[in-house]
């Protein structure tokens, strides 16, 4: 194949040219065509945008940049029926054309340009990422590339610091399907005219919870008004949202509501697809006769999940399916999900796929990319036309998941180990590429086969109200991480380090791996591990080793997570604190029996250890966990323990999983008057009055559930402070969130240690009860509880 050579020894025989009409983006990829060149070769290729090109420059190959020919053409012809991302780029006659039927296209056509014939990649975003082949000559084979992108839309959650890496990467956002009703009737406007438009007491002063009546006059036509100006005002707009506002508040779901649906959709909700597709139908009728080549993006989540009946949508109208398709690999799950997509496509002829492929909120790297790509090929073949991912990506931890999602949703028919094979590779270097894959390979089998056996999945798969998606708030699945996985990841990326070959890879190994001890302390402090049979000296003191680092690894973790908070590459986007993902980092069965075993043995040289402890141990979570150890262990303290009854406060109404307790559900002292059996519970508290006085406090509470006790049951402590009036004015929750069939019939003893102050949100503290809270228990479960005492720990 003949070949246009555009530099040889470094010495440039090319110049780059764009029309005198080029648009801003037009001209900036004429000018990143030349910088790259130059980063790889050395050499400048001069760059005239628009304008003559000086006659010292004639004789050189012209790179023509977004100039399209005449018409009827040999490139005009190419670019005929091309998506206006699409691009051709034609060397012929020592002449380069790269050209789109749109300033995007012509962009993406560099960037393919620059990758193809450069071997530029832009793996992570910044500088850090960018991946350039040094050579001093670059030629081009004469031939044509025609492309185009599988689907429309191609999108990643916001993610400024990544910006220019989504750009290179060809990711766009051409579809919005988000949370919008807010907007486009939002009460600021209507609350006082248009009283109607909102349900009767729903709190208008937020974008959620509530949405605007469907089933009434005038909604429709003031949406169809609205978004006419929008696109009046911002002509460029490919698409408007409709997307419901989160969390649910429908006027119709009501059962004293003439239109109420009464009855559930298939994940749990009310049902109300039915009268909010009625109305999006209305609304995007309208808007198309104005503008029939626009866009109605909007979601099928939660309440509006299921397709409506008997109601068929324009084809303006993209529906988004909201799902976390890693439940794909789960055969059941995958049959309910591709039904679901192809009775939408009776439905609508423009879908979305809305993925929960989260990086970040998890806490060992989510990998499941072959299956990612499988989903997007089967997308491909059903009508789906975009994507949008909240990936939240944690770019040190999940390392090519981004940049595979990214060259998958342009082309879902690349090969996967190709392109891992490729990042890895450019990434680390050949040879550290072999550990890189390994580390990531280890991963994926744990998503792909361990997790999705778990508990954690169970519960998820198995709520009455399933979320769609997979429960990254709730972090059991770390229960089945083994310290060898942790080893493991950690011996194979420090290979990567060791085996890169250039000073810029081993920064990036360097980095994958100074972002894996975040997920080396989340899963080494997350509360596990094996309970001895018998209890002597010896094993007392190891199992009080073991409870020590479980506490110091929580706060190597959370000190991670403040250094991490500093780095956008590394920063947790969705933040651990906001979405409770804390914990004590001691295993309740543990504890218990560390407490046990010293009950009737020699405890001397444990109590002689739990004060060398308290004293040295720079951990802050160590001094007072062996404060309240101390105390429970020798019965001593400065504080007394709760006094008064144990009073048991149920809850009447249906608990979340629909469990209600049973009439059995009287408590049963126990003969030292500190302990209940409870049965039937359903969701309840076991409430005492703590004497006060501003201070830290330490409460522990023993209990023991059958091993076959509901996947959902869950034990927690808090404390709930009230003000002279007996106004609760806080609450106070423990970190450990426990679910019981984890002690697997054991006698276990959760710990909670709190700061509680003089004063809660700026009002004095009067008293204050510690609760005992017992969720989502089914009928046939049984607990036992005991105190295991209260005490002031310090002032």
């Amino acid at each position: 194949m003949r070949e246009t050579v555009l530099v040889s020894g470094g010495r440039s025989g090319a110049i780059v040219m764009t029309a005198k009409d080029a648009d801003e983006r037009t001209a900036a990829a004429a000018r990143v065509l030349a910088e790259y060149v130059r980063k790889s070769t050395g050499a400048e290729l001069p760059v005239y945008i628009g304008g003559n090109v000086p006659g010292h420059a004639e004789g050189v190959i012209p790179i023509r940049v977004g100039i399209r020919g005449e018409e009827g053409g040999p490139l005009e012809l190419l670019l005929r029926d091309l998506d206006e991302d699409g691009f051709v780029i034609r060397t012929a006659n020592r002449e380069i054309d790269i050209a789109g039927p749109s300033s995007w296209g012509t962009m993406y056509g560099v960037y393919e340009f620059l990758e193809r014939y450069v071997g530029v990649r832009w793996l992570l975003p910044g500088e850090f990422g960018e991946d350039v082949l040094g050579c001093s000559d670059l030629s081009v084979p004469e031939e044509t590339v025609r492309e185009q992108p599988a689907f429309l839309s191609r999108d990643l959650n916001d993610f400024p610091a990544a910006a220019d890496w989504m750009r290179f990467n060809r990711l766009r956002r051409r579809m919005n399907p988000f949370h919008n009703l807010c907007n486009l009737l939002p009460p600021s406007r209507y609350k006082d005219t248009r009283p109607e438009f909102y349900k009767a007491g729903a709190l208008l002063d937020r974008d959620t919870d509530w949405q605007p009546a469907f089933t009434i006059s005038g909604t429709a036509e003031e949406a169809i008004r609205n978004i006419c100006s929008f696109f009046e005002a911002n002509p460029d707009e490919a698409c408007y949202s409709i997307g419901v506002n989160d969390n649910g508040g429908f006027v119709e779901d009501d059962p004293d509501h003439p239109d109420y649906p009464n009855r559930l959709n298939s994940i749990g909700h009310t049902d109300m697809s039915d009268i909010y597709f009625r109305w999006v139908k209305q609304v995007a009728e309208g808007v198309l006769e104005k503008y029939p080549d626009k866009y109605i993006g909007l979601y099928a989540y939660a309440d509006v999940y299921d397709p409506p009946t008997g109601i068929k949508l324009p084809a303006n109208v993209v529906v988004y399916i909201t799902d976390d398709r890693m439940s794909w690999r789960d055969p059941e799950m995958g049959e309910a999900g591709r039904r679901l997509t192809e009775t939408w496509n009776k439905v609508t002829p423009s879908l979305g796929f809305y993925e929960y492929m989260y990086g970040s909120p998890y806490m060992v790297p989510r990998m499941y990319l072959q299956h990612i790509a499988g989903t997007y090929r089967y997308a491909l073949q059903h009508g789906v036309i975009a994507h949008f991912v909240e990936i939240f990506a944690n770019f040190g931890g999940e390392g090519a998941k981004p940049w595979v999602v990214a060259k998958l949703q342009w082309n879902p028919e690349r090969d996967v180990e190709e392109l891992l094979e490729e990042w890895y590779e450019r990434a680390v270097g050949k040879k550290a590429a072999v550990h890189l894959s390994a580390y990531y390979k280890l991963w994926e089998r744990f998503w792909e086969e361990r997790a999705m056996k778990s508990d954690w999945y169970e519960r998820w798969k198995g709520a009455k109200l399933r979320t769609n998606y997979m429960a990254f708030y709730e972090p059991s699945y770390l229960a089945i991480v083994t310290p060898q996985d942790i080893a493991d990841s950690r011996r194979l990326l420090e290979a990567a380090v060791a085996d890169a070959e250039t000073e810029l890879q081993r920064k990036r190994a360097a980095f994958l791996l100074d972002t894996f001890a975040y997920y080396e302390a989340s899963a080494l402090s997350y509360p596990k591990g094996r309970v001895p049979a018998a209890i002597d000296e010896k094993t007392a003191l190891e199992l009080l080793t073991v409870v020590a680092d479980g506490a110091a690894g929580r706060d190597r973790r959370l000190a991670l997570i403040g250094r991490f908070a500093q780095n956008p590459l590394q920063q947790l986007t969705v933040d651990p604190f906001t979405w409770k993902l804390e914990w004590s980092g001691v295993n309740p069965a543990q504890l218990y029996a560390l407490l046990d075993g010293c009950k009737t043995g020699e405890t001397t040289a444990v109590i002689r250890k739990v004060r060398e402890l308290e004293k040295e141990s720079l951990s802050p979570s160590v001094k007072p966990l062996m404060n309240l150890i101390r105390f429970l262990l020798s019965e001593e303290g400065n504080g007394s323990a709760a006094e008064g009854e144990w009073i048991l406060k149920t809850s009447d109404s249906t608990s979340p999983t629909g469990l209600v307790r049973s009439p059995d559900v009287t408590p049963v002292l126990s003969p030292t008057g500190r302990g209940v059996v409870l049965s039937g519970i359903g969701t309840a508290w076991m409430a005492e009055e703590l004497p006060f006085a501003p201070g830290t406090y330490g409460v522990a509470v023993h209990y023991k559930a059958r091993a076959d006790a509901a996947l959902t049951a869950m034990i927690q402590l808090q404390f709930k402070l009230y003000d002279a009036e007996d106004r609760p004015v806080a609450f106070l929750r423990s970190e450990d969130r426990v679910f019981v069939r984890s002690t697997a019939g054991e006698w276990a003893t959760l710990h909670f240690i709190a700061d509680i102050p003089a004063q809660a949100n700026g009002v004095p503290v009067s008293r204050v009860e510690i609760l005992t809270y017992l969720k989502e228990f089914a009928v046939s479960d049984r607990i036992e509880l005991e105190r295991g005492g209260t005490f002031l720990l310090g002032t």
